[in-house]
Parts: C-alpha cells; sequence; structure tokens
C-alpha cells in the first residue's frame, strides 16, 4: 500500500510538471526561467507572448504528447459525455490524467475579456522554502525584460499572470 501511494505521489509530481511547464518548453522556450539553490531548481517563470495562440498550439502539439505519455488504461476509455468508471473507484493520479484525455480539455483558458487588455501570460512559482522575496522578484523582472527585449511589451499592462 505505501509503495502504491509513493507511486501515485510520484506520478501527480511527474503529470504536473508535465502538463503546466512541459507546454512552456517546448512551445515558448525563450520566455522559460528557472531559479536553483544550492540543491535543486527552486523555482521558475515561463511566458508565452499571446495566450490565446499559445492554448491553440498546446491543443495541436503538447496535449496529444501528454496523452500518449499517459494513456489512460484500456478498460477506462471515455467518452466525452458519459464517464464509465465512478469517480470514487480512481486516485488522484488517474483524475489528472483522465482530465486531459477529455475531448473538453482546456489547459489554462483565459477569458477573451482579459487576453484581449493582457494578451501576453506568465506563470511564476518558488518553492516555500525560498523567503527572500528579492528572488522572485528578480525572476519577474527577468521574464518581463525579455518579453519587453522582443518587442512584445510594451508595458507592463498588457500581462496577466497564473498560479
Amino acid at each position: 500500500m505505501t509503495s502504491e501511494i509513493g507511486y501515485n505521489l510520484l506520478l501527480i509530481n511527474c503529470f504536473f510538471l508535465h502538463r503546466n511547464i512541459g507546454g512552456y518548453l517546448i512551445i515558448s522556450s525563450d520566455y522559460c526561467f528557472v531559479v536553483e539553490d544550492d540543491t535543486a531548481v527552486c523555482g521558475y517563470a515561463l511566458a508565452a507572448v499571446d495566450s490565446k495562440k499559445f492554448e491553440e498550439k498546446l491543443k495541436i502539439a503538447w496535449i496529444p504528447e501528454l496523452r500518449n505519455k499517459y494513456p489512460l488504461p484500456v478498460d477506462e476509455k471515455i467518452n466525452s459525455t458519459q464517464e464509465e468508471v465512478e469517480e470514487e473507484s480512481i486516485n488522484e493520479a488517474q483524475k489528472l490524467i483522465r482530465s486531459f484525455h477529455n475531448e473538453n480539455f482546456e489547459f489554462n483558458k483565459v477569458p477573451e475579456s482579459i487576453n484581449k487588455t493582457h494578451p501576453s501570460i506568465i506563470s511564476i512559482s518558488m518553492l516555500p522554502h525560498i523567503t527572500d522575496s528579492s528572488v522572485s522578484k528578480r525572476l519577474l523582472t527577468c521574464i518581463l525584460a525579455a518579453l519587453k527585449a522582443n518587442g512584445n511589451l510594451k508595458r507592463i499592462e498588457p500581462v496577466h499572470l497564473i498560479n
């Protein structure tokens, strides 16, 4: 039982990294920054110039890769209108995997009202043990400078953050 829990936690972590970070690395790698401490990576900032185009590219290039990497078991094929497996009978890792096999899956859908005025998107995260707020501020400064240097940011306002 303990090894199954450990495996599920590992799977959830891998899935989280692939789902939330992998698409940026593949589609928008010019706008990906990481922070390391003495032991490992402890934070990141990721950006896409146009969240709407980024979402479209994810659907074409990244979501199919996730589906191939994390296939549904043969007895768990999902129909977009009816789920054959009861929610209570599956664990969190299976729920996460099943989520992007659904035809209606959307990555980080940005409302059109926000996208019109704030087309660029930034995702930034730091591990809790990084208590120096200047680290995340410098990381955000780097990502905004990269967007601006490439002519994609005229002023700070056209960016929205996701977490």
